[in-house]
């Protein structure tokens, strides 16, 4: 299995998200050894995808189990679970000013959200294949 780092220090690995940007070396380790501060799991299937919101207070990752989850940063805990893709979530992102979230899925489309309050606010249909990443604009609200 292929191991991916993710702007923000992420390496996402089968069903969890390891943060290793603020590894540090134990004491009494010899070398170079780096450990996890944080993990984020509960994915049924593996990470495909994640992102860090641009204030560093959250964590977003997307899964082969057709789901995306929004993490807390400092303390791991999942505050949402986005459900309603047929297919994997293969690219997801955060807007600048952090009212709006989107996913992009093998399902042929991409579902815009709410992450405060985990809701789906639109669904773009009409692509004719896998749907890979969507972004904002620098200057979108």
């Amino acid at each position: 299995m292929t191991t991916r780092v993710a702007p923000g220090g992420l390496i996402h690995t089968g069903g969890s998200v390891v943060d290793t940007l603020s590894s540090a070396t134990p004491r009494d380790s010899p070398g170079d050894v780096s450990f996890p501060l944080l993990v984020l799991s509960g994915h049924a299937e593996a990470v495909c995808a994640t992102a860090w919101s641009k204030d560093g207070k959250k964590a977003l990752t997307g899964s082969e189990d057709k789901t995306a989850k929004i993490f807390d940063a400092q303390t791991g805990h999942c505050l949402h679970t986005l459900v309603g893709h047929e297919g994997q979530i293969l690219g997801l992102a955060i807007s600048p000013d952090g009212t709006r979230l989107v996913t992009a899925s093998g399902d042929r489309t991409a579902r815009v959200w709410n992450p405060n309050n985990g809701s789906c606010l639109r669904i773009l249909e009409g692509h004719t294949g896998q749907v890979f990443s969507g972004y904002f604009s620098p200057g979108c609200r």
